[in-house]
């Protein structure tokens, strides 16, 4: 790993926001998906990793030939087939200043871990769950399912809220159109 003076920092910073707004503020004029070809698809699973390190503009160039004209297509305007979210402006740049952050949200006294309980107070203040009620954000849907599925295992055939020692409370709640749910199971 090299040391990236400030000037190089911005420099390809400014050429990332350059990328990052070419594609979203073009997006509506193009096609809502478009197939990787089939040669471009061979040449990525059959290019080795490279033996010397490459340059940010490089790597920059790469994307923008290779890579930005074959997104998912759930960023378009007419795309409406699927649950995927388009993508947030402010999320993207969000998600930016996460990564120079790299945080680590497992412990520690730092602003990442009181940003994530600030958040879950919203959400149990919008949902109107107890006080003593926790949470957790994670990365997506793929790993909300897995911590429900881990969270859920011990209780596997369990029937009842009161099997629990307290009410249940199941929630659902989307972060985008969707509005959130809170329900009750019910005893059987």
């Amino acid at each position: 790993m090299r040391d990236w003076t400030r000037e190089e920092i911005l420099r390809i910073g400014y050429a990332v926001v350059d990328l990052i707004a070419g594609h979203l503020s073009t997006l509506p004029g193009e096609p809502v998906f478009r197939p990787v070809p089939p040669e471009l698809a061979q040449e990525f699973l059959s290019t080795p990793a490279p033996a010397d390190a490459r340059s940010a503009d490089d790597i920059l160039r790469a994307f923008l030939e290779t890579i930005e004209p074959f997104p998912f297509g759930n960023g378009h305007p007419r795309f409406w087939g699927w649950v995927n979210s388009p993508p947030a402006v402010m999320g993207v740049f969000a998600d930016a200043l996460a990564a120079a952050m790299n945080p680590s949200c497992a412990g520690g006294n730092h602003a990442a871990i009181y940003v994530e309980r600030q958040v879950l107070n919203w959400f149990r203040d919008i949902l109107d769950f107890p006080a003593r009620s926790m949470g957790l954000l994670v990365s997506g849907g793929s790993m909300a399912t897995m911590t429900a599925l881990a969270v859920g295992r011990p209780f596997q055939g369990r029937r009842s809220a009161a099997a629990l020692k307290g009410p249940l409370y199941w929630c659902y709640c989307f972060c985008s159109l969707c509005q959130p749910q809170r329900r009750t199971p019910t005893s059987s």
